[in-house]
């Protein structure tokens, strides 16, 4: 992927390579030998994360939603799986770079850039990672070490999905909307952006419980001021117990 930045943002759509399972660990570095640049990927599935037009997220409407793994030929699986991508980057000397998400995954990940981790999102500490709920994630990117103008890097997500999230719909599984990459300014513009599309989409939710709540009380309110029937402890047990009585008296 070719990829010309000036104060720009671009979405990295791919082509992904993608393989499902862990990477073996780099004894000598390590470094999983998936998040290294040397590694030949090519005989790796092709992921495109070009989302449809008018896409969006089953469960929290958020827009940009492309369907994961489960669709795409491993129903049923969970665990661990790698994306990367080779990116043809030219851009100023002086650029500082970040990249944004993805901001819709399933469930955790860990990025690496030419082979080095430059973020997290979950906790990888167990053997088990301990997933968050999906939000927007930004991660800065260090400059190139040759500092030149062009230069082509390597980007390696390791993502973990819960074996429950199988249960949620058909198409789970790994990552849902396209990365961001671009001048840190750009890109934290677009990250503000993400949170408050996010923000809106679960807004309704959050509106509609606390309608239900006052209607609840509402409710409960009316049945207080019934004075036809009032409503007590004392009167509840009376008239359950009655026909009890009424057999005794009999």
């Amino acid at each position: 992927m070719h990829v010309r930045l000036g104060d720009s943002v671009v979405a990295l759509n791919g082509p992904w390579k993608f393989q499902i399972g862990d990477s073996p660990i780099d004894s000598a570095t390590n470094i999983p030998v998936w998040a290294q640049p040397s590694f030949d990927d090519s005989k790796w599935e092709t992921v495109d994360l070009t989302p449809a037009s008018g896409s969006f997220d089953p469960i929290s409407g958020t827009s940009g939603y492309v369907p994961g793994w489960t669709a795409k030929g491993h129903h049923g699986y969970w665990g661990y799986a790698w994306y990367r991508i080779r990116i043809q980057l030219e851009t100023r000397q002086d650029a500082k770079l970040a990249l944004a998400g993805p901001a819709d995954v399933d469930d955790a990940f860990q990025i690496f850039d030419n082979g080095e981790m430059v973020g997290t999102f979950g906790d990888f500490s167990s053997k088990l990672p301990s997933i968050y709920f999906s939000q927007p994630m930004m991660f800065p990117l260090a400059p190139s070490k040759d500092n030149a103008s062009k230069a082509t890097q390597l980007l390696a997500y390791r993502v973990w999905m819960e074996p429950s999230t199988l249960t949620q719909s058909d198409d789970v599984g790994g990552i849902h909307t396209a990365p961001l990459l671009g001048e840190i300014a750009a890109v934290a513009a677009q990250h503000q952006m993400r949170w408050v599309e996010m923000l809106r989409a679960y807004a309704g939710s959050v509106i509609g419980g606390l309608v239900f709540a006052l209607l609840g009380v509402v409710a409960l309110s009316l049945m207080l001021f019934d004075r036809v029937r009032p409503f007590s402890s004392l009167s509840f047990r009376s008239r359950l117990f009655m026909p009890l009585k009424l057999s005794l008296s009999f």
